[in-house]
Order: C-alpha cells, then structure tokens, then sequence
C-alpha cells in the first residue's frame, strides 16, 4: 500500500459487544482507506463509515475528496434546496478542519454545477446577474476550499465545477499544483477563458490530461454570454495571439485534451486554435458535438475538416470527433 500504517492511530478493539469478529473493523486501516476514497462520492464514504466505529476513526484519512452540493441551485431566480447549503458548507469546513491525512490525490469540488445546463434554454432575452446566482456564497469561502488540496502532496486530478468561478481572484486562488497531471475545468455563462485558462496551465507545469467536460461555451450564440460582446471580442483576440512564454505544462507534458458539448461557434474555434497551436506535445484532441435538442447537431465530417485545417504545434497530434 502507498500509505504507511505509521500515519494511523491505534484503533479500538476489534469485537463488538457479543464477541464476535467484526470483519470489516478486522481489515487493515490501509485497505480500509483505500475502500473508502475510491467511493464515488465524499458523502458516500461519510456514509459508509456510519456502520463501523474504527471505519468513522479513519474518514479523516481518505485520499480523494470529492465534493458536490447538487441538487442545490443558487440562484434567486431559480432556486431549489437553497436551505440544504449551510449543512453543505458545515460538512465540507468540518471535513477539511478535521482532515488529517497528508496525502490528497484527487479533489473535485462542484458548486452550483449544474445551474446552466438545467435552467439556461438559449432564451437571449434572460440573463442573469451574479448576485442573484450566488446570494450566500461569498468569494473568501470558495478561495479557501479551492486552496485546500496546496496544503497537501501527491495531488494528480483536479476537477473544478463552480458556477461564476470568475468571482474568484484567479491570482490568490491558484499557486503551484507540482504533481498534478489531470484537469477537469467546467464553464458558466461567465467564464472568460482569458483569465483563468493560463492561470491554471502555468500552475499545473507537469499537467498531461486537460478536459472540458461541459464544453467551452454554454450555448452556440455568445450573445447569451452574460458578460457583452467587448469581453467575448477580447477573449478571441487573445486566443488569437500567440504566448511569449508557452507553460511547462504545454512543452513538455500535455498529451490529451478532451472538449465536450461543443456547439460549432467561432469562439470554440479560436479556443481550439489555441491549444493547438501552444500544445507542442500533444497527441490527441478529442471533440464531443453538442447533442443539445434546441441547437442542430454540428456536421461530424465537415468539422473534422475545420480542425484539421488549423496550424498545430504537434506534428503527432491526432483528432477525433464524435
């Protein structure tokens, strides 16, 4: 096991109260560590040790914490359990209070993550202010859960879904992350990708898998974009320029990247060129198109063709579209 039993207290007797082996509690702490953090959830390990004694002693051990507060919305507009979310805050602030194992491999953190996809239709006449998205939810309480993994070694998957992550100061929020080597970056109707995108490749120098699972866009009209057309026009102009200093990430290291609910706007284009073209080791982009039912699915052939048109860094690099 990777974990040393010297890291682990001695745990209480292994008999329950009619002498019997409980042979769950009989299993070494590092199996039972491993059990617990490869659960899908933080919940369900929090769960999972209600049944044991000894399993509740080691919660604070796990080395993987994902955590997720749907079906939570925040929005004023929209909002459903809003009233669950100060037991939420309460358990994630214990747990990471408490937290005692020095190594943390993967952290996912998701808070409102599913806002857009579950209430934004492409209706142009509706936005949304960032007030009303996150009334309760104050910047301070995100920069700390989203530091929480610096403080720990061996971090290898780093999965952020926060709606409005922009509200984070992306310079206080991200330092070094030395030994991650997968990201999973989700997007809101104020993502601007000029800002937080070289934030997290130039904190990720060893990074080798990047994925968009949400896509880069919410929808095919970026008039819907929350922030105006002048924020969407610089994002592209900065897409369209080329980085004095390329991330380490990028020249040495990033081989994947996986961009999901792609809708066929120019914006993604640009993005997609991006990568493309400071990715100079990159061997694989793979494009999932949009199966949204009030947008056309994009043409799998004629896509293709655009990608591979576009000037890459990588002679190697493969492109897939599905």
């Amino acid at each position: 096991m990777f974990l040393s039993s010297g890291y682990f207290r001695t745990m209480m007797d292994r008999r329950n109260n009619t002498g019997n082996i409980d042979m769950l509690s009989s299993l070494p702490d590092e199996l039972l560590i491993r059990i617990l953090s490869l659960l899908p959830t933080t919940k369900d390990a929090a769960i999972m040790c209600l049944v044991s004694k000894k399993m509740k002693c080691l919660f604070s051990w796990i080395t993987t914490l994902d955590l997720d507060d749907s079906p939570i919305s925040h929005c004023s507009q929209h909002p459903y359990a809003i009233e669950r979310f100060s037991d939420y805050k309460m358990f994630v602030d214990s747990l990471l209070n408490s937290y005692q194992s020095p190594y943390l491999s993967r952290f996912r953190l998701r808070v409102g993550a599913n806002f857009a996809a579950r209430y934004f239709h492409g209706d142009k006449t509706h936005f949304w202010k960032r007030d009303d998205c996150f009334p309760e939810i104050k910047s301070t309480q995100i920069n700390a859960w989203i530091s929480f993994p610096l403080t720990r070694c061996g971090l290898r998957e780093l999965d952020l879904r926060i709606q409005d992550l922009d509200f984070v100061e992306e310079e206080d929020m991200l330092s070094l992350f030395p030994n991650l080597t997968s990201l999973e970056l989700g997007c809101d109707v104020y993502t601007t990708w000029d800002k937080l995108l070289l934030s997290f490749l130039n904190g990720s120098p060893v990074l080798e898998t990047l994925i968009f699972p949400e896509g880069v866009i919410v929808c095919h009209d970026t008039n819907h974009f929350a922030y105006g057309k002048e924020v969407v026009e610089l994002q592209q102009e900065f897409f369209r320029t080329t980085q004095e200093v390329i991330p380490m990430c990028c020249r040495f290291h990033l081989k994947r990247i996986v961009i999901k609910n792609y809708f066929g706007n120019e914006f993604e284009i640009d993005m997609i060129q991006f990568l493309l073209t400071h990715a100079l080791v990159l061997k694989e982009l793979v494009v999932h198109r949009s199966v949204k039912t009030w947008h056309p699915i994009v043409d799998q052939k004629l896509l293709k063709t655009t990608l591979k048109k576009l000037p890459r860094a990588s002679v190697s690099c493969s492109i897939q579209v599905h």
